[in-house]
């Protein structure tokens, strides 16, 4: 409980400082405190995962790990945009789906890491869903590079590129945002590559010990009842 009043209280920071960065039209103060909240929340999702390794959690709750803070990173850009639109700044074309998509994505993250949780609480360890979870952490982090690449190429990456619309605040944000995802990606990612187990062929190799267990355990009682047949002489 207490972790997650933290929490709540670091998102509401720093969303008041995107407010008053916003409101005073500063435009690469407002895009280097987004990036800095970001990084904060990828850094403590690594230092959260790094936790759960040391202390040999299951593949569940690791991928937990990982997704909740994606979570995260989706409601403090909603929260952002939300706070921003209704208050300070006026977009023509309407700030609410974007909002929507990103309170969606949030709330299927927070689901995910939910389910994974009480999985990892219960012994349970679905191989599916983590597989899943790891082919999304490819596609995203793909995705987010070659966005970023783009934006480069054709000069449209800085913190006052999307000034038309009153939109380079929430255009910053989503930056911020894809910047952070980009490093929670990379580090599942590299940490496969350099050494560690994939979450799905964890999942799969704790399933599979676990029958393999349970078959030696059932393999002595069926020899106990087996008697040697009468020999006739």
């Amino acid at each position: 409980m207490l972790a997650v009043a933290l929490w709540m209280f670091g998102v509401a920071i720093a969303v008041s400082g995107m407010v008053i960065t916003v409101a005073m039209e500063l435009y690469s103060l407002q895009f280097a405190l987004g990036a800095v909240t970001a990084s904060f929340i990828a850094i403590a999702a690594m230092r959260d995962y790094a936790e759960a390794e040391n202390h040999a959690a299951v593949a569940s709750r690791r991928s937990a790990v990982l997704v909740r803070h994606m979570g995260v990173l989706w409601g403090w850009a909603a929260v952002s945009v939300c706070i921003i639109y209704s208050t300070i700044m006026v977009w023509t074309q309407s700030w609410i789906p974007l909002f929507m998509v990103l309170v969606l994505a949030c709330g299927v993250c927070m689901l995910i890491a939910n389910l994974l949780d009480r999985d990892a609480a219960a012994g349970v360890t679905d191989a599916r869903v983590i597989g899943f979870i790891d082919r999304v952490v490819w596609a995203q982090f793909v995705a987010i590079v070659l966005l970023i690449g783009a934006l480069i190429a054709v000069g449209k990456f800085g913190a006052a590129s999307f000034s038309g619309e009153n939109k380079w605040a929430a255009m910053n944000v989503m930056l911020c945002t894809g910047l952070g995802l980009a490093i929670i990606s990379g580090f599942s990612i590299l940490n496969t590559v350099t050494g560690g187990t994939p979450l799905a062929e964890l999942a799969t190799t704790k399933m599979t010990d676990h029958g393999s267990a349970s078959m030696k355990s059932k393999q002595p009682e069926t020899q106990r009842r087996r008697r040697p047949a009468a020999r006739i002489v």
